[in-house]
């Protein structure tokens, strides 16, 4: 038997035979049929697997980031406001005195003047009140990333723009909430595939960190997106959406040395869900829905040196060092063809540097800056990334 009325695309056909007087009925089973699919459908379909994952592997790294930063930020305020070092006398006046400390301190001062023969009216020169504690931190971060894959993984190059904006409360002194949102926006290319994936997306989430000990603290997030992709590979070309969770976990501890450099070993995870809803392309061919999950978790260790450059200004320079698992899984389907990519991609273990300065006033305002290299001991990819991050206390 033929058949020549199939449309282009992927068919199940099954015979069926009713039965009559002398045999029974019955249904053979399905014979998946794949009829003229075209090669840049499928080539469409494996930038799609391929792109995907990288991108949401950035987003994570970048909301896991963010989320370090705002935590160590928002403790760094409970620190002690004078400590001593090498160099001198550190001042922060961010920091949160403690309470019936700071009176008592206030009125020994006080006393001290007075026996000095300084007294004011009342006899007794007051101290200045201590400032409040800030309890609230507005930040942003902005980070630009950029990918480079092996020919066995696709040839793909290209890269994407990710901006939070958040703000964290002090719950108190040892535990904190916070919440943000964001935009992201990316651009990637495979000359194997001749083809591009490109779009945009927001972002909203929360996390909390909580001071398990003096020196060691607990960091949780969780977010969710919704991205707009826009493919093309040849001649063929499709736009569909995906929708993303994100959950990061982390523990941090901060450790300073007698000769004033702070050590900050942590191991950090972060995994990622998405879904992408079903399309049909420009040339009639439908591709499936589909879920993928990956992530990485990291180990390593942040050295940093304050130094107090001006009364008003603290530079810290810092580099880290982090060993990576990048880990993965998809149930997507594509045809086989010489051209096609590893499902399990970006996978295993690599090594990242990170380095950067930040700037902090005496008021507890920040900026900073930084860059990071992973991928490296990777035989799949490299990565690279800028990062510019502001915060202030209110």
């Amino acid at each position: 038997m033929t058949i020549a009325t199939l449309s282009i695309g992927s068919h199940l056909i099954t015979a069926v035979y009713g039965g009559d007087a002398a045999f029974g009925g019955s249904t053979s089973a399905g014979l998946a049929q794949l009829v003229n699919v075209p090669a840049d459908s499928i080539k469409l379909r494996a930038l799609q697997v391929a792109v995907t994952k990288i991108e949401s592997q950035t987003s994570g790294a970048v909301v896991s980031g963010a989320i370090d930063a705002a935590i160590g930020a928002g403790f760094s305020g409970s620190v002690a406001p004078i400590a001593a070092s090498d160099n001198g006398l550190r001042f922060n006046f961010a920091a949160e005195p403690q309470q019936g400390v700071a009176d008592t301190k206030q009125e020994r001062v006080g006393d001290a003047f007075a026996a000095l023969g300084y007294a004011g009216r009342d006899g007794v020169t007051k101290a200045l009140p201590r400032p409040e504690p800030k309890q609230w931190l507005a930040w942003a971060d902005v980070r630009g990333s950029n990918w480079s894959t092996s020919v066995q993984t696709g040839d793909i190059r290209g890269g994407q723009v990710n901006a939070l904006l958040g703000v964290t409360r002090k719950i108190t002194a040892d535990l904190l909430v916070g919440m943000f949102g964001g935009y992201e926006t990316f651009d990637y290319t495979s000359e194997l595939l001749a083809g591009r994936l490109k779009g945009d997306g927001w972002t909203v989430g929360g996390y909390l960190g909580w001071r398990i000990a003096q020196s060691v603290r607990f960091d949780a997030g969780v977010a969710r997106a919704g991205i707009s992709y826009d493919g093309v590979a040849g001649t063929a070309a499709a736009t569909f959406p995906g929708q993303r969770w994100i959950a990061t976990a982390a523990l941090v501890g901060t450790y300073k040395t007698a000769q004033g450099f702070e050590i900050e070993p942590s191991a950090r995870v972060y995994a990622i869900w998405e879904h992408d809803d079903a399309y049909t392309d420009n040339l009639g061919i439908t591709q499936t829905e589909r879920t993928f999950s990956n992530g990485r978790a990291s180990a390593g260790t942040k050295v940093a040196y304050p130094w107090m450059c001006s009364p008003t200004v603290t530079l810290t320079p810092y580099v880290g060092v982090y060993a990576d698992y990048y880990f993965n899984s998809d149930d997507a389907t594509v045809p086989l063809t010489p051209l096609l990519l590893p499902t399990q991609f970006v996978q295993g273990w690599s090594a990242r540097v990170t380095g950067g300065l930040g700037v902090t006033t005496t008021g507890g305002a920040r900026v900073s800056i930084g860059g990071e290299m992973g991928g490296l001991g990777s035989d799949q990819f490299t990565m690279w990334s800028v990062r510019g991050r502001a915060s202030l206390p209110f």
